[in-house]
């Protein structure tokens, strides 16, 4: 008997790759599914021969353009699922599907994860412990705030990946944020700065129910970046705090009515223990994190971002590596990277080891937490070791940059 394939339409911009069983095949059967994939130019070729049923590569970030195809496309197959995960695609994706009338996360469901003022206006009317913050379109709208706290950040209501981010101190760097003609705060939030360590807690949530739920702690400040530090990261296992987390978790979920998603949530750890809540995203977290959470679950976070989209259970057919694993981004500066040594590293520690481009190649910085040259996922049988571990990996990788430095794209 012959059985209709859904209709997915997938809006991609980091490859197809990422989303692939522990066979090498898709998270999307080809038997099932239809899918119709929309990608960034350069990455068509991730999917492979019969995966999809057709793939086109454009500017995804063109809402015109590939709002007009997806039209195009349920015109002529009729779309059953529309699909994006990442986060400035989350929006779009929901308001296509409204418009289209296609089952899925609605825009109203969206909002409270891309627009950091009602994100923390959901925490706090879930009684979740929130910084003090203020929407702004300048600099000098902060003033009162930073005059209660004497320290704020001012960000982007609806940016990640800790890009635009502005730690202030006094009133004359608002004055100069405010002069500076780069600087654009329309549409920002200021916020009470919060001297405390992060932790990061990632999560499927399956009917309203925790799946799997891993917490982490940054080692390094998520705006690394800028500094020219590495960013770091290590799984938690003191059982006290794990199961703080969980609870906490357990609390975002019920405040944002989460009932079928991956959460990426990141609090504040303060020195009684407490923890305040940040930010929280329905998408998995950046660069490799997805790496750790499937080392010490088994479970594939992109591949449960898939699953619990077509309403289905995360599975767990990953292997396990450890029972403690730590990511460590190493940022590059604009050049031409001759080679990135680091065969000291012990391969056996891996579970990831990337590089955004290869000899002789030129690294362009994003700008953001998730823009590293070098990343490496290790496992380890305890957070000390894996600490350990990610210091010796520090230590022993070298970016070697080739002399010729004139970037083709500058001319």
């Amino acid at each position: 008997m012959h059985t209709r394939r859904e209709n997915v339409l997938f809006i991609d911009r980091v490859g197809y790759d990422w989303y692939r069983m522990p066979d090498g095949g898709p998270v999307l059967d080809p038997e099932r599914y239809r899918v119709t994939l929309l990608t960034r130019p350069g990455l068509g070729d991730r999917a492979r021969p019969g995966e999809c049923a057709e793939v086109m590569t454009l500017d995804i970030g063109d809402d015109g353009l590939r709002d007009g195809i997806a039209e195009a496309v349920h015109r002529r197959v009729g779309i059953d699922h529309v699909l994006a995960f990442t986060e400035g695609l989350l929006l779009p994706a929901a308001r296509l599907r409204d418009r289209l009338g296609i089952p899925g996360p609605s825009a109203d469901s969206v909002v409270p994860f891309r627009d950091k003022s009602a994100m923390k206006a959901v925490a706090r009317g879930g009684g979740l412990p929130v910084a003090e913050w203020a929407e702004v379109d300048t600099a000098a709208e902060a003033l009162p705030l930073l005059a209660a706290h004497g320290r704020i950040v001012l960000k982007p209501r609806a940016g990640y990946g800790s890009a635009g981010l502005h730690i202030v101190s006094t009133e004359a760097r608002l004055r100069e944020l405010d002069a500076d003609p780069t600087v654009d705060l329309t549409y920002s939030q200021a916020e009470q700065f919060v001297d405390a360590p992060m932790v990061h807690i990632d999560a499927a949530v399956c009917q309203g129910r925790l799946h799997t739920v891993v917490p982490s702690r940054y080692l390094t400040s998520t705006l690394a970046f800028t500094e020219g530090r590495p960013l770091s990261t290590v799984t938690l296992d003191d059982p006290g705090l794990v199961e703080k987390c969980v609870r906490f978790t357990e609390q975002v979920v019920e405040a944002f009515k989460v009932t079928d998603s991956v959460l990426h949530l990141e609090a504040f750890l303060t020195d009684d223990g407490r923890l305040v809540f940040s930010e929280v995203a329905c998408r998995a977290g950046g660069s490799s994190i997805g790496a750790m959470v499937r080392s010490v679950t088994g479970v594939s976070i992109h591949e449960a971002m898939v699953r619990l989209a077509l309403g289905e259970a995360p599975t767990t057919t990953y292997p396990q590596r450890g029972a403690a694993a730590g990511l460590l981004l190493v940022y590059g500066r604009h050049g031409r990277v001759a080679r990135i040594d680091d065969d000291a590293v012990p391969r056996e520690w891996l579970v990831e080891r990337r590089h955004a481009v290869e000899p002789g190649q030129w690294f362009r910085p994003a700008h953001m937490a998730g823009g590293g040259l070098a990343t490496y996922v290790v496992t380890g049988s305890t957070q000390r070791e894996v600490r350990e571990r990610l210091a010796f990996v520090e230590a022993h990788t070298h970016v070697v940059y080739a002399a010729d430095q004139n970037d083709p794209e500058d001319a």
